[in-house]
């Protein structure tokens, strides 16, 4: 008899926003999109970007723009995270990593993991 798994659908959900700031100075639009994907172990991948542009009130002078990516791959019990940007000449690149442990460790119910294989 065979044995069927039961596997969780894959899901995708896709985001957009937009911000417009605005002072006597300038008026600066920005605009978020994101994707995120639901794999079938639980875990989730994202990638998102953002971009900016100032627009001055005075003049015609150049303002450097934004402009924002990352990606983010989340498990039960891990995260990665990856993100950079730019702005002008200023590059940024910058990296998370996570892991939570949810059994083990030094103490197991206040007392040294040693103590439980005979030593005192």
């Amino acid at each position: 008899m065979a044995t069927k798994k039961n596997k969780k659908k894959k899901g995708y959900t896709v985001g957009l926003g937009g911000n417009l700031y605005d002072d006597e100075f300038v008026t600066s639009p920005k605009i978020k999109a994101d994707l995120t994907k639901e794999n079938s172990d639980g875990s989730t991948s994202q990638f998102y970007s953002s971009i900016e542009k100032p627009i001055s009130k005075f003049d015609k002078e150049n303002i450097n723009s934004d402009l924002k990516l990352g990606y983010t791959k989340e498990g039960e019990n891990s995260s990665f995270n990856v993100e950079g940007g730019k702005r002008g000449k200023e590059k940024n690149i910058g990296f998370t990593f996570t892991k939570s442990f949810s059994s083990g460790g030094l103490l197991i119910q206040g007392k040294p993991k040693l103590a439980k294989k005979g030593w005192k």
